[in-house]
């Protein structure tokens, strides 16, 4: 049978048949023609979706690393504000590389199937209680006369010894009302004179009587002592100080007498010598620098949330310590120009940028604990089947290395100044050059807005200002000194929460200066405290620098009686425990 083709060119011509094949191949480029725009269209069209789905995929990285970035991040803050404090590495974490480091190292392989043997702790010595240092009361258990005969055949018993038991009373303390009576005398023969005549002179004398801190209060400087000791060393709040001395003593006073109490006692005494202690700080060319976050309800013009800022400023620990907190409502530049103004020296503190580029005449260190804790924080966050990430490995690599830096400088302690600079550069200074190599290479590979991004670039932003450590022995390596005397302002902040107005916070800076320059020159603070609320007041001269010397925590006049004794073990402050990371890196 034939096609229907061939039916058709059976009837048509010659002529008609090419006509009819021309026709036909004219459409069928219309055809192939249309075809192809419908091609180049869906080309395009695909070109198009192929761009759309490159941008929507690189959105999605983007987002799952801003998720996983955020979700470290929360790890870490939970960890920062609800974990251990410690910088200690855990044991977990010290053995990522054990592994590799062990199949190089056969001096680390430990023998399969060997038990080792356990090693009894060593048991403490107990502590001796010096009982010569404190008031003595000896209470004697003799037997009466007609108990003395001995039961087997009634002879008088001797005395052949004493058996001596050591104890240790408590006398809580307890208030005593002081009555204190002036006596006046007056000259009777001039005072009848005046009666008759009017014109004799009539002399009347007092005796004398000590002056006490507070005209019109019946406030002692053992009661005034006892009130600031409390607030200011044991972080109790007036209201628990309050209550407790209600309760205690039955003495019933309101927050607002304590509050007033001490701040009167600030104004009245205690600024002259926080005045003084800033003149004599600034006398020093090393100061360290530090801030945390306070609360004022009542400052002019803010509202009763905002942050403001208690700084300190302090001496260098091999030197005779001194602190000076300020007050500020801001944390801007100017609160750090403003108390520099015309010094010259070296500043060590943490990243905030307030402290660059204070003059030529300031020299900026940087803290090597500062850069330890971005690593430490990464690994609180990591989970430990995630530990040997690269974050994790990275991390733990750098706490080795900047814990073997931190180890070394501690060996130059004791040292003097021009031999500890001459070991650093030795000892220290490869070892420092090299982790900020490190540092340089692994920033390459390290994912950006990352934690461990974040962290390499502060290490490499701070380097150059931690190496300037080299050019003086005198100069610590880190700011643990400022953290730990910031330590006990933080604990009182946790309790009594916020300040009441700026004249409270200004005082609270003062006194806070006071008591921890005070133990920090190992004085019993209470007595100090004490000591110069008493005699203050009966000293003239106050505005002479040199009669107001003798006051100061360091001063060779302040009594045998307000120190701790050089043979005796200065107490044990909950106060005192290394800080580590009071407020959030800046």
């Amino acid at each position: 049978m034939q096609s229907k083709g061939m039916d058709i060119s059976d009837h048509l011509s010659k002529d008609d048949e090419i006509a009819y094949l021309r026709n036909l191949t004219s459409s069928l480029e219309l055809k192939i023609e249309a075809l192809a725009k419908d091609n180049s269209g869906l080309a395009k069209d695909n070109a198009i979706l192929s761009k759309e789905h490159a941008v929507l995929k690189e959105q999605a990285d983007y987002y799952k690393g801003e998720y996983e970035r955020l979700v470290e991040q929360i790890k870490i803050t939970n960890a920062r504000y609800w974990g251990a404090k410690s910088e200690k590495t855990m044991p977990y974490q010290v053995s990522l590389f054990n592994d590799m480091e062990a199949a190089a190292d056969p001096a680390v392989a430990e023998p399969e199937c060997v038990a080792t043997p356990s090693k009894k702790k060593a048991r403490k010595k107990k502590a001796m209680i010096d009982y010569s240092k404190f008031e003595t009361t000896i209470i004697e258990y003799e037997l009466a006369e007609g108990e003395r005969q001995c039961p087997a055949c009634n002879t008088a018993m001797i005395e052949m010894g004493v058996e001596v038991k050591h104890t240790i009373r408590l006398v809580p303390a307890r208030l005593v009302h002081e009555e204190h009576r002036r006596h006046v005398y007056v000259c009777r023969p001039c005072s009848g004179a005046n009666a008759k005549d009017g014109e004799t002179p009539v002399h009347i004398i007092k005796a004398e009587m000590p002056r006490m801190p507070m005209d019109g209060s019946c406030a002692t400087p053992s009661l005034l002592s006892h009130i600031l000791y409390q607030k200011y060393c044991l972080a109790l709040p007036v209201y628990r100080i309050s209550g407790d001395m209600a309760r205690s003593t039955g003495l019933t006073l309101s927050r607002q007498t304590l509050a007033n109490w001490v701040i009167r006692s600030y104004e009245n005494w205690l600024a002259k010598i926080y005045a003084l202690m800033k003149k004599r700080l600034l006398e020093r060319d090393i100061i360290f620098i530090d801030e945390t976050e306070v609360q004022v309800l009542k400052e002019p013009d803010r509202s009763p949330g905002a942050k403001s800022y208690m700084w300190l400023f302090s001496s260098a620990a091999d030197d005779r310590p001194l602190y000076i907190f300020e007050y500020h409502p801001s944390r801007a530049r100017s609160v750090v120009t403003d108390f520099l103004q015309d010094w010259s020296g070296t500043i060590m503190a943490d990243g905030y940028t307030v402290y660059d580029d204070l003059g030529e005449n300031i020299t900026r260190l940087s803290c090597i604990v500062h850069i330890r804790r971005y690593y430490t924080d990464i690994i609180k966050g990591l989970d430990k089947d995630k530990l040997e990430s690269m974050p994790g490995l990275v991390s733990v690599a750098a706490l080795k290395m900047l814990n073997e830096i931190i180890s070394i400088d501690n060996t130059f302690d004791g040292m003097e100044a021009d031999e500890r600079k001459a070991s650093r550069l030795e000892k220290l200074k490869p070892k420092m050059d090299a982790f900020y190599q490190w540092c340089l290479e692994q920033r390459e590979s390290a994912l950006p807005s990352m934690p461990l991004h974040k962290a390499l670039n502060y290490s490499i932003a701070q380097w150059p200002r931690l190496n300037n450590v080299f050019a003086d022995g005198r100069l610590p390596i880190d700011n643990n000194f400022s953290e730990q005397s910031i330590r006990p302002y933080t604990l009182g902040r946790k309790n009594w929460l916020f300040s009441d107005t700026p004249r409270g916070a200004h005082a609270s800076a003062a006194i806070y200066s006071i008591t921890t320059t005070a133990k920090g020159n190992s004085l019993k603070v209470r007595e100090y405290l004490e000591w110069i609320l008493a005699e203050m007041p009966n000293t003239d001269n106050l505005d002479d620098e040199k009669v107001l010397e003798r006051f100061l925590p360091w001063a060779d006049e302040v009594p045998e009686s307000c120190r701790i004794a050089t043979n005796e073990t200065a107490p044990i402050d909950p106060l005192d425990e290394a800080i580590v990371d009071i407020d959030p890196p800046h």
